[in-house]
């Protein structure tokens, strides 16, 4: 069987976002797109998740990239998962984000 890593993050007062893009990387310094969520309407606070099948390698990294109506985009903080001890099901959190378009501490502006 393969294993799988669920992201969540929740996200308030997202007006003007486009898109959550889930990338992931091998080495920490590479990311690659692997899937893009839609916004879920209104200004409301929404969860998102994300379930990623693994590749057997020993660490994967994985950050989530929001795009912007203006073209404009952050990226969360990076997260590493660990193959072993892998805990089937677990949920890892990629950010948590309390400001206008996912700002803050868990977030760089780019």
């Amino acid at each position: 069987s393969e294993d799988q890593v669920l992201l969540e993050w929740t996200v308030s007062a997202q007006q003007n976002v486009n898109q959550f893009i889930i990338e992931k990387s091998n080495d920490n310094r590479n990311f690659r797109p692997v899937d893009s969520l839609s916004v879920q309407p209104g200004e409301h606070t929404n969860t998102y998740q994300y379930t990623d099948i693994s590749t057997g390698h020993v660490e994967v990294f994985y950050r989530i990239k929001q795009t912007d109506a203006n073209e404009g985009f952050s990226v969360s903080v990076v997260r590493k998962v660990a193959a072993a001890p892998f805990t089937p099901g677990a949920a890892y959190t990629i950010a948590e984000c309390k400001n206008h378009g996912c700002s803050g501490p868990a977030y760089e502006s780019c």
